[in-house]
């Protein structure tokens, strides 16, 4: 190619791309941090980027996709999202990512895979700690648990909390989210083939040790979130568990805590998230490039685990949330899962752990339930 047809390409290229926009649509913590970013590229670029906050992606992308024209070009979902927005999505190119393409962790491959192909470029996982309220233990004099507690060291720690007159432990009956790693801790409810079976023998003995926890007075609901998190900084309530993503909230408030893997064999349920494309590829894999360069940064802030090795994890908990991540269980993305499962569960924890219905039948009532989704 001669030097004038080179230079006229790239005027034309120039000419084409300035004055072009993208728009992405971001959920969950880090809204300052993917503004800074994105004005950082449209200085370097001249792309202007329009960063949209999206409350509840789920129920926006529910609507968009009805109507393709109002989808973003870039979407950060999660795990739950995945089926839904998989059915429009357009195939991840790798090769376009060519400092990051082979450094994918696998667990985000395998999530993110649909018909053959990868439909979302995985990001970073939010994963299930136990928060424990230091003040509390300190008070009491109550040593915190050892890397490698078990269950029945846990079931000895809610004991002694209540013995002192604490309420030793809190989240809500009604979350799947935390169920689902004690579930598959003490037995088998998701089955490699996708199947999900939730009679079993293990639930049964798992749910009633549950139940215990609750009529002994160790256990309290909290529907909402908020509600916990305000006892537990209080001292009312001395451990959660809850995802990663709480420790900056509670840094912030300056509240006293301390972190712990959950006790064997209860498993940490892992929430990864991944950006979907729907259009404009050209404009958007540039700009996912210079995100990832930069990715550390939202990592150390808001205690994510990247998915993308080689990208650090460089706050104060590192150790414990990789403790967590090599137990972990990831969230399925399948409709059985976040259709079927999630609505089923709800109702089913909710109502035995109230004392409000027989559990085998509630089970049963759980399984036709899923079973419409698989």
């Amino acid at each position: 190619m001669s030097k004038r047809v080179f230079l006229l390409s790239f005027l034309i290229l120039i000419t084409v791309s300035v004055g072009l926009s993208f728009s992405v649509w971001v959920s969950w913590e880090g809204e300052d941090w993917y503004r800074m970013i994105a004005k950082a590229y449209t200085e370097a670029t001249q792309t202007p980027v329009e960063i949209v906050p999206i409350p509840a992606p789920d129920q926006k992308l529910l609507v968009a996709l009805k109507t393709p024209d109002t989808l973003p070009d870039l979407c950060l979902i999660k795990s739950d999202d995945f089926p839904l927005a998989a059915t429009i999505a357009l195939p991840i190119d790798l090769p376009r990512l060519p400092q990051y393409a082979d450094r994918f962790a696998q667990i985000g491959i395998q999530t993110y895979t649909s018909g053959g192909a990868l439909r979302a470029v995985p990001f970073y996982a939010d994963t299930q700690v136990l928060f424990l309220q230091t003040a509390v233990f300190e008070k009491y004099r109550i040593p915190l648990p050892e890397p490698d507690w078990n269950i029945g060291d846990f079931e000895a720690l809610l004991a002694h909390l209540r013995a002192e007159g604490v309420m030793p432990i809190g989240w809500g009956f009604n979350s799947p989210y935390i169920f689902q790693g004690l579930q598959e801790g003490f037995g088998q409810s998701f089955l490699p083939d996708g199947t999900i079976r939730v009679i079993t023998e293990e639930n049964t003995r798992l749910l009633k040790r549950m139940r215990s926890w609750v009529t002994n007075g160790w256990f309290k609901d909290y529907p909402q979130r908020p509600g916990l998190v305000k006892d537990f900084s209080a001292g009312k309530v001395a451990m959660m568990p809850q995802g990663s993503y709480l420790i900056p909230d509670l840094d912030e408030m300056g509240v006293p805590y301390a972190l712990a893997p959950l006790p064997e064999p209860w498993r940490s349920v892992i929430d990864t998230k991944a950006w979907v494309i729907f259009k404009n590829e050209t404009l958007v894999y540039p700009f996912l490039s210079f995100l990832f360069e930069r990715m550390e940064g939202l990592c150390a802030t808001y205690a994510k685990q990247s998915l993308i090795e080689g990208i650090p994890f460089s706050g104060n908990a590192g150790g414990v949330l990789e403790r967590a991540l090599e137990n972990g269980l990831v969230q399925p993305s399948t409709r059985a899962y976040s259709e079927g499962y999630w609505t089923a569960m709800k109702a089913c924890l909710e109502l035995y752990l109230r004392g409000e219905g027989e559990l085998q039948e509630l089970l049963s009532t759980a399984q036709a339930y899923i079973d419409q989704f698989q």
